[in-house]
């Protein structure tokens, strides 16, 4: 890590089911004293079911493993077609980003297409409104062929394992 840092990377990228929580753990012990030199991310899992309570204590213990008390992007991993699970995420999502814990919020899916009900879920607890965005607008943006793209709203956006992020 020490290495990896002092040849300037400085986007770090974890979750709590790598190692079952080690990565995490080793990671936070790397970077004490340097955590103002990174980039810090994290996940919850599927692991357990995305629920408000379960996305709260998941981004707890993740802090808590991490030695930090933010993270600059918590992740939605594999988003699939369940926006049940969306709706109940995003709002413990805000509410830590509310509190500081988390910076940015995003999420990932193996299909482009399955970030578009992400970005209107956040986007309508986000305003606290019920107007989504246009659904052709959004989809315009998120066009993955093999390399990042980069737009106004939705920067870092990947293929084979598409993700984006929403300040």
């Amino acid at each position: 890590m020490n290495r990896a840092l002092g040849l300037g990377i400085n986007f770090i990228d974890t979750a709590p089911l790598y190692g079952k929580g080690e990565s995490e753990r080793r990671i936070g012990k790397a970077l004490k004293g340097k955590r103002h030199e990174v980039f810090l991310a994290t996940a919850v899992m599927r692991g357990d079911p995305y629920t408000y309570d379960n996305t709260i204590r998941s981004v707890e213990d993740s802090l808590k493993r991490l030695g930090t008390d933010y993270v600059d992007l918590i992740q939605m991993h594999e988003l699939d077609r369940d926006n049940a699970e969306i709706v109940k995420t995003i709002p413990a999502f805000l509410k830590l980003k509310e509190q500081g814990k988390l910076r940015a919020i995003g999420g990932n899916a193996a299909d482009p297409a399955l970030l578009v009900p992400f970005i209107r879920i956040y986007r309508r607890f986000r305003d606290g409104t019920q107007s989504l965005a246009r659904k052709r607008s959004i989809i315009s943006r998120i066009r993955c062929r093999g390399t990042y793209i980069c737009a106004a709203n939705f920067p870092t956006i990947q293929s084979e394992s598409c993700s984006g992020i929403w300040n």
